[in-house]
Formats: structure tokens, sequence, C-alpha cells
């Protein structure tokens, strides 16, 4: 179901989701959203929820302690560009991740 174009707001990137996912491929990154707000990016295959397919994602996390990680939210390529994803009734916040990847 697509959501509200409020909630589709566009956010202007340089990099195609593709490009960052390859850079990224297997690795995390340590990056800050342009309020120095830190966070770890992880580029791997998961499924959505009901699918039997794995889909490129980009995993959004926070550190919560002790060098844990806990994902807060997830990009996938359909999500690119946009400043909430699909997930959820109204969507997730992830403009600011994606801006810090553009970088």
């Amino acid at each position: 179901m697509e959501k509200s174009n409020t909630k589709r707001r566009v956010v202007e990137l340089t990099r195609t989701f593709n490009e960052v996912w390859e850079s990224l491929c297997g690795k995390t990154a340590d990056l800050k959203t342009s309020a120095d707000t830190p966070f770890t990016v992880r580029a791997k295959m998961a499924r959505k929820k009901g699918s039997f397919t794995a889909e490129k994602v980009l995993a959004f996390m926070k550190n919560v302690g002790s060098g844990k990680l806990k994902e807060c939210s997830r990009c996938y390529s359909e999500d690119w560009g946009y400043y909430f994803n699909h997930l959820g009734v109204q969507g997730q916040r992830i403009g600011m991740y994606l801006k810090a990847l553009d970088r």
C-alpha cells in the first residue's frame, strides 16, 4: 500500500541505492546525521514480512550500550529517495540516514 504524499517526501540524493548497497555489502559503517546523531548502517539481504524472496536492504542501527546495536529502521530499494520508508502504518523516518549515506 502506498503511503500518503505527506509521508513520501522526496530526499534529493546523488547516489543510487545500488551504489550505496554495493559499497557497503558485507560491511558496516559508522556515520552521523546532519544533527550529529551517530548511527551504524549495514547492507544485507533480508526477506520482507510474508515474502520468501530475499532483497537488498540497508539496516540502520543505534548503539544501545555495551557495544550492542539495535536495528531502528530499514531502507529497501523502493524507499530510496524518500524521507519515510514504507514500513508500518505511517512509515519510519529514514531521510536523515539517506542524506548521511549520500555524502
